[in-house]
């Protein structure tokens, strides 16, 4: 008896996977800085939560929002552990947000997909909630076969290279030396208390210009001496653009450093693309160029020789989300900053809020917002 035992005992411990550790990691690298979303997170009228992946395809539409956890295991690796066991470890992790993941996914038209990943074996399980049910999707033998996925969902490449690795989490280094690294994160999603998703928010860490000084225009278009020929923050703005459009969901940025005492908030309201510029249309890079470095020298007296040859000269594009595509809407010239066909960030921009303050001045803002969610005043370009 004690040794048939013995032998069930070691059967169970060969045949079964078991999680033993459950941890969720990030490529987000100042997140664990940001004061802000911690006095944020104070609010009872709302809470806060991000996604660690959202991809979106080559027809500009999001494909898919994810989480992500590392796993370590005992047993047999190639037996799935157990779904229930998994959805219990994704609620302990996730907790009251949740609920408010899978309404935001719902809302898109997504289900909330859930990766795991084992660094011993180096394997990857994909799921997905549908219906509030966790599913098994597929497992993946490699991180570099699950990248192959991300390049199937993605269905472009950056072709661009992958800086400041060596401080990430090594599965997003091993999925760049694959080929295709994790999608974008969303920074934060914010919820009301009956689990509604409300808004979205962008964090951007002005430590470099200081938080008053920060203004996103100087970095959206092409600049002078550019390692690539694309603005520097264009591809960022298209993925926030497409997000805000196809949620629907007001945007807010929220503008700040861990070596100040203040925030800037503002609400984006459209985004104006420049139209073809990059392989076909070299004299309006140069044109953009120019222009970026006339608005870094004077940004707020940029109506000179480069802007008005913009204007006169090039096209534009925003986008709109209907029926389930998002459409390229051109603008032909003469383009203009009043009717928001010049290639810029349009929104409003807040007065500075001091430390101490920013959950109530931003719960004031937002209870507005939500109340007169069409209604953005003061639009202007210094955004």
């Amino acid at each position: 008896m004690y040794i048939l035992l013995n032998v069930v005992t070691l059967g169970k411990a060969i045949h079964s996977m078991e999680i033993v550790d459950f941890r969720k990691e990030t490529s987000e690298r100042s997140e664990r800085q940001n004061w802000v979303l911690d006095e944020l997170s104070a609010s009872t009228v709302f809470y806060y939560s991000g996604f660690e992946g959202c991809n979106e395809d080559s027809s500009d539409v999001v494909t898919a929002i994810m989480d992500r956890a590392s796993i370590s295991i005992t047993g047999d690796p190639q037996i799935l552990p157990d779904i229930e066991t998994v959805m219990h470890e994704i609620e302990g992790i996730e907790g009251k947000s949740l609920r408010g993941k899978i309404n935001f996914c719902k809302r898109i038209g997504l289900n909330y997909t859930y990766i795991l990943y084992n660094y011993q074996y180096e394997f990857v399980l994909r799921y997905e909630l549908i219906d509030d049910k966790l599913c098994f999707m597929q497992r993946y033998d490699s991180f570099a076969s699950f990248s192959i996925w991300i390049q199937s969902i993605k269905k472009w490449n950056s072709g661009k290279g992958y800086e400041n690795a060596s401080d990430l989490p090594m599965f997003d280094i091993k999925l760049r030396e694959a080929g295709c690294p994790w999608p974008t994160n969303i920074d934060g999603v914010v919820y009301d208390t009956h689990n509604n998703p409300v808004a979205l928010l962008e964090f951007q860490n002005a430590k470099k210009t200081t938080v008053t000084k920060h203004f996103n225009n100087l970095y959206f278009l092409p600049y002078q001496h550019a390692p690539r020929k694309e603005g520097k923050d264009e591809q960022r703005w298209k993925s926030q653009e497409i997000l805000r459009l196809q949620s629907s969901l007001p945007h807010f940025t929220i503008v700040w450093s861990q070596d100040e005492d203040i925030v800037i908030f503002k609400q984006l309201y459209s985004v104006s693309f420049p139209y073809d510029y990059l392989e076909n249309n070299p004299e309006y890079y140069n044109a953009l160029v120019n222009f970026q470095v006339e608005l870094k020298n004077k940004p707020r007296d940029y109506k000179k020789d480069s802007y008005a040859r913009i204007c006169a000269n090039f096209q534009s594009y925003h986008f709109c989300f209907e029926n389930g595509r998002m459409n390229k809407i051109i603008s032909n010239p003469p383009l203009s900053c009043d009717e928001y066909t010049f290639p810029f960030l349009y929104g409003k921009r807040f007065i500075p809020c001091k430390k101490g303050s920013v959950m109530n001045f931003f719960e004031a803002i937002l209870l507005q917002t939500i109340s007169r969610p069409e209604e953005i005043e003061n639009i202007s370009t210094c955004w």
